[in-house]
């Protein structure tokens, strides 16, 4: 079906196409066309006798230029193309792989086939991790930082995304001990957010986890909610605060107020969720 539509669509565009150069001809007049003028190179020009000859009605060339120039002339003008920035030279939280600060028992669910990996980073510490399932299992290693650069065993690498990057595509062993290779990065969830995408308001309300805030997405003034998630609490608790998004992101019905997003990318975690004002829905903050 849009194959034909977009056959209809072409065929349209190629009849107005057609009736527009026909009105173009005819408005040059149905005489002989004209001789070739000469070039300037030839420095001759057609006198005003055969002009005059021609009663007038010889076109010049620049009378058929002034004709088509509105045909065959681009309506808009395309920038010069951009000069893209490679995968792995983008920064970590611009990564596929890079989930932020998600709870470690959210990993055992996004992780499937031996060899899926994320990199993560750890509850309550400043560091990151390498989650891999393999052999049934998941496996988490700490990132090592030194003198600036980033390892597992053997070689640094001044960023994470080159160290995942030459793990992967050496299929080097992570540690020799374990024997775990890198197969297949699992993408970030479609629902997160960067905090920066949020411009925070006014404390709204304040729930078990945190504090409750209005804010505006950046990209297009959306009015939000957003449950912050204090930095301070265990682990479980954290969890416990991300289910409700996961519970959220299950339902869209116009009596449950909308899931929006997630912000797990760095501390605090935050819940983005639609502001409701003056309506009643099945939401309290938790």
């Amino acid at each position: 079906m849009q194959g034909l539509q977009v056959a209809l669509c072409n065929q349209d565009k190629l009849q107005a196409q057609q009736e527009l150069l026909q009105s173009k001809m005819e408005q040059l007049g149905t005489g002989e066309p004209p001789a070739v003028p000469l070039l300037q190179d030839d420095r001759h020009s057609t006198s005003s006798t055969e002009q005059e000859r021609d009663g007038g009605r010889t076109p010049t060339l620049e009378i058929i230029k002034s004709h088509f120039s509105g045909i065959f002339r681009p309506k808009f003008s395309i920038p010069p193309p951009l000069q893209l920035v490679p995968e792995v030279q983008k920064p970590l939280h611009e990564q596929l792989w890079y989930h932020g600060a998600i709870p470690r028992a959210e990993v055992a669910e996004l992780l499937t086939h031996s060899g899926d990996f994320l990199v993560r980073e750890s509850q309550g510490k400043q560091e990151y991790v390498l989650s891999v399932l393999w052999d049934g299992q998941p496996r988490h290693f700490i990132i090592q930082s030194s003198d600036n650069l980033y390892r597992l065993e053997g070689d640094g690498f001044p960023s994470i995304p080159l160290l995942i990057t030459h793990l992967l595509s050496s299929q080097q062993p992570l540690t020799k001990k374990s024997g775990v290779v890198l197969f297949r990065a699992v993408p970030k969830d479609k629902w997160v957010l960067k905090h920066e995408d949020l411009v925070l308001g006014e404390q709204i309300g304040r729930g078990n986890f945190g504090e409750v805030f209005s804010g505006r997405l950046r990209a297009d003034n959306t009015p939000v909610a957003v449950k912050s998630c204090r930095e301070t609490l265990p682990p479980d608790l954290k969890a416990k605060f991300l289910q409700e998004a996961r519970i959220l992101k299950q339902y869209n019905h116009p009596n449950i107020v909308r899931l929006i997003g997630v912000c797990t990318q760095k501390q605090p975690i935050y819940i983005v969720m639609e502001l409701v004002q003056g309506e009643q829905r099945c939401w309290s903050p938790g």
